[in-house]
């Protein structure tokens, strides 16, 4: 899958990944291939 990391300066990744894992509020999460929509507070 493709991945962005955009900030308000400038885009800091783009490029094709695997997984991703993110810092949630809540604890670790990680996203894969064909996941489903999601929206989340991140740390």
């Amino acid at each position: 899958m493709r991945l962005e990391i955009l900030t308000p300066e400038t885009k800091v990744f783009d490029g094709e990944v695997s997984s991703v894992t993110f810092p949630g509020v809540d604890g670790l999460f990680q996203v894969l291939n064909g996941h489903a929509p999601l929206m989340s507070l991140l740390r």
